[in-house]
């Protein structure tokens, strides 16, 4: 549940970033090199600049998905292990439950011949 949640918001926001370095990548092409104003050199590296930026936090974001990734796989397994034992334990359980049961409806038996040998005995 958690985890999952975690693991979409990293997707969303790996989207969210590869949408926008795609938008700058577009706009920076769309740019004229050729311009020999220096405000539009400006704006040229400042694009530059931010592509570099969101394709860092994309890095990043991947990353962080990989290893949630990882430790999601780390925990479902774990997961699995612990119901086995569970599931193990439980059936352990289960069966000494029984085994007293049998021992306790023995004993049961013995007190009720011997409260009859002793009513007969009374009479």
């Amino acid at each position: 549940g958690e985890l999952e949640g975690v693991r979409r918001r990293a997707q969303q926001t790996q989207e969210e970033s590869l949408m926008r370095i795609t938008a700058l990548e577009e706009q920076l092409r769309g740019q004229t090199h050729n311009s020999g104003e220096a405000g539009e050199r400006e704006k040229d590296r400042e694009l530059g600049r931010e592509l570099r930026q969101a394709k860092d936090k994309l890095l990043v974001a991947q990353q962080r998905l990989n290893e949630n990734k990882a430790k999601t796989a780390v925990f479902r397994e774990k997961a699995h292990e612990l119901e086995s034992l569970a599931r193990a334990n439980l059936q352990k359980a289960e069966a000494e439950v029984d085994e007293l049961t049998e021992e306790a409806e023995c004993a049961l038996k013995v007190i009720s011949s011997s409260l009859n040998i002793f009513k007969r005995r009374a009479s």
